[in-house]
């Protein structure tokens, strides 16, 4: 792994303890800077492919999508992230599938997605 990969990954992991961590653990502004961190994060990702095509960045992102998950912040996160993204995001996801149709961990992170989209009750129409 080279340098910029173990800063992402460290930026990753960070995020992920920090929603593992649960929303009783933060003031109202670090929660808006965790969502906009992560949000950044992401954009950041999808904008320069990124998620799928390094193994432990994708298992990064896939361990987010749980924690985003299993700490409540699904409501709050969708609320707060760029509808756009989201989209993009899930058109992102389903070329990789298409392209990469044996890649099992893309495969699960679209599963996360698909399951963050279902736990909000922020609905994103398009």
């Amino acid at each position: 792994m080279n340098e910029q990969q173990l800063q992402k990954h460290n930026t990753l992991s960070a995020i992920k303890e920090k929603f593992y961590s649960g929303k009783a653990a933060f003031e109202k502004a670090d929660l808006n800077h965790l969502y906009k961190q992560f949000e950044d994060e992401l954009k950041n990702a999808v904008n320069n492919k990124t998620i799928c095509k390094d193994a432990e960045l994708t298992e990064s992102w896939l361990e987010i999508f749980k924690a985003v998950s299993a700490g409540y912040f699904a409501e709050p996160v969708m609320a707060a992230m760029d509808k756009e993204l989201f989209y993009d995001l899930g058109i992102y996801l389903l070329a990789e599938m298409n392209e990469n149709s044996g890649n099992q961990i893309t495969v699960f992170l679209s599963h996360e997605y698909l399951n963050l989209f279902r736990a909000s009750s922020h609905r994103i129409f398009f």
